[in-house]
């Protein structure tokens, strides 16, 4: 399987955290693959430091961002999954 989803973090983000969870479950039930990253200054994902947590589908699409629940995720996810 490939990774299908970027989950972009920083350290010590209790949001962060919470949103793993939740992308971690509704990405398990739809059999999609989670990579996580941390976004640096100078790095790839710098453009994301302060909009985290963001979860990027192909590669550069935001799919999610902040504070979301579980319907969220599913909802969001389920569009990746049928490649919308």
């Amino acid at each position: 399987m490939t990774r299908d989803l970027v989950f972009v973090t920083k350290p010590d983000c209790e949001l962060c955290e919470a949103g793993l969870h939740t992308v971690r479950r509704a990405a398990q039930w739809l059999r999609l693959e989670v990579e996580v990253v941390t976004a640096q200054p100078a790095g790839r994902y710098a453009a994301y430091e302060e909009r985290v947590p963001v979860v990027l589908a192909g590669g550069d699409r935001p799919v999610l961002e902040g504070r979301f629940g579980l319907t969220d995720a599913m909802q969001a996810l389920l569009r990746v999954r049928l490649g919308r």
